[in-house]
């Protein structure tokens, strides 16, 4: 299992992280981000380009912005594996999704 902890939320894009001296050629598993309602300005650092997971879970916080974040997901070869609501504590106002990495043909294929 790759897996890499980085501590306190970094200043540099999950894509920069990964370029440093070690990480350059790997692949997390799982890049698990609990934003907090940030994850609208972020989500295209770890989704993007060099950001290499297999597996995401994120906590959407409002869905005011759902559409564009899916189709950046589906355009990086990312889908819905997993759907479900973050009801503890947070009055139903975080939905929770695992993005999983499929390779561009097969998400292209099921569109």
């Amino acid at each position: 299992c790759n897996s890499a902890f980085f501590g306190p939320p970094p200043a540099a894009p999950v894509s920069t992280l990964l370029r440093e001296p070690g990480r350059e050629s790997r692949t997390l598993d799982l890049l698990e981000t609990d934003r907090k309602g940030c994850e609208w300005g972020t989500c295209r650092s770890w989704l993007g380009e060099g950001a290499r997971s297999r597996q995401v879970p994120v906590g959407l916080h409002g869905l005011s912005r759902a559409h564009e974040l899916f189709g950046f997901s589906s355009e990086t070869g990312y889908v819905v594996a997993h759907k479900g609501p973050s009801t503890l504590g947070r009055s139903g106002s975080c939905v929770e999704y695992v993005l999983a990495k499929l390779s561009r043909s097969f998400s292209r294929a099921a569109q």
